[in-house]
């Protein structure tokens, strides 16, 4: 599998209440995410299956990704520490386990598929309360970031080639 914006739209709008169909905005917001994370996001490998974390996102460049696929007409201070509070929360908590054949000698193949884990909704949502400004973290903020995190640690796939960095689909 690999990470699916409309998909991950669907879930938001599900664990947020909202009736179907999927809004246009919340398929933005989910395509300006995922693509943070599969055109910047890379996972870090060393001599270990792992776990390794996931680094390459910033907070400017997903709230672009946001504005552009969700059509706001400009980038709010708001969407800004938003995205950044997603993107730094991903960084400091998101880890890459590497699913493929063991290391050994002569076998560098054994970054080729790993999955994302070791994030929660309740803890990315205290992120990004916090990071906004928000008093508290509201139900439909716990339940958005619920459906990011599951979405990402359901679908996402890291997958290598040997050389450069594995890559985030």
């Amino acid at each position: 599998m690999a990470v699916n914006p409309t998909d991950m739209a669907d879930e938001i709008r599900i664990g947020m209440g909202f009736p179907p169909p999927t809004s246009d905005i919340n398929i933005g917001w989910a395509t300006g995410v995922l693509a943070e994370l599969t055109e910047n996001g890379t996972a870090s490998f060393g001599g270990s299956p792992g776990p390794h974390p996931v680094s390459g996102l910033t907070g400017p460049s997903m709230a672009l990704k946001i504005q552009t696929e969700a059509g706001y007409p400009f980038i709010s201070p708001e969407l800004t520490l938003y995205a950044t509070a997603l993107s730094n929360y991903i960084i400091a908590f998101a880890v890459v386990t590497y699913t493929g054949p063991p290391p050994s000698a002569g076998n560098p193949d054994w970054y080729l598929g790993g999955t994302i884990g070791g994030m929660t909704g309740a803890a990315m949502a205290a992120a990004v309360a916090l990071g906004v400004g928000f008093p508290f973290v509201s139900t439909e903020l716990l339940n958005k970031c619920t459906a990011i995190v599951d979405h990402i640690q359901s679908n996402a796939e890291v997958e290598g080639d040997g050389v450069l960095p594995p890559e985030i689909s």
